[in-house]
């Protein structure tokens, strides 16, 4: 419909939340759906903008560069600076500039909140040899092993298909290792393990436990080998100011 406000989309995501949360449907549903809805592509007539930038920018060469070194700008340079900085929002996707604006507070604030809410680890009756069979080993396993495996084949596959390519300058050990990290999967495979295990009482309980022991071993280990990965394969920087 048109709808660039990305004030409306967070006050209908908002509300989609609430009365998702108050249904009994899992309130994180109303963040996929939210997504969905957001316009992924920038204002059709960009070149507009485009031309105003460039017509503010020259606009701006005119005036003294000394002027930029005080405290307060002129009037004009001000409002050729706001003006720049406008037309350059309406470049931008509302979903990609929503990203952009959103990814301190996710990776410095949500993550590790909800991180440390699910996690709630009880090792009481937890023995090492729990993580060698069921459940432990199940969930060690799928990250440390079954994420790297099946992001590798698959992308494999998807070049040799010819749908997609290696980067330039990447290679296959290189690769590997990012695929390696991957299998860090903390925060969501807690939640998922806890709304698998919970409703079974105590002995869903456990299961819960052997479940969380074996995320944080998996997600460790994919990891710690993941850095290996990379480390041993990136070019080094000093090489590569080197060849500067």
């Amino acid at each position: 419909k048109g709808v660039y406000s990305k004030l409306y989309y967070c006050i209908g995501g908002l509300a989609l939340w609430y009365f998702l949360l108050n249904s009994g449907i899992h309130a994180t549903i109303a963040g996929v759906i939210a997504a969905f809805c957001i316009p992924a592509y920038p204002i059709s007539n960009s070149d507009k903008y485009i031309k105003r930038i460039a017509k503010c920018l020259k606009l701006f060469g005119m005036y003294s560069l000394h002027n930029l070194r005080e405290i307060i700008l002129p009037a004009r340079q001000l409002s050729l600076l706001k003006r720049i900085e406008s037309s350059s929002d309406h470049l931008i996707s509302p979903l990609q500039d929503m990203e952009d604006t959103l990814a301190p507070l996710v990776k410095y604030f949500i993550i590790p909140l909800f991180a440390l809410a699910n996690a709630g680890i009880n090792i009481s009756g937890v023995t090492f040899p729990d993580l060698f069979s069921g459940v432990g080993l199940s969930a060690l396993a799928g990250l440390s092993v079954g994420k790297v495996v099946g992001i590798v084949l698959f992308s494999w596959l998807a070049i040799k298909l010819r749908i997609v390519r290696l980067p330039h300058g990447v290679n296959w050990r290189m690769f590997i290792g990012v695929a390696m990290l991957g299998g860090i999967g903390f925060t969501v495979s807690i939640f998922i393990a806890d709304l698998s295990f919970s409703p079974f009482g105590e002995e869903g309980y456990k299961l819960l436990n052997d479940a969380k022991l074996g995320i944080l071993i998996g997600s460790t280990l994919a990891a710690v080998i993941g850095y290996m990965i990379l480390s041993l394969s990136l070019p080094q920087k000093n090489k590569q100011l080197s060849n500067i």
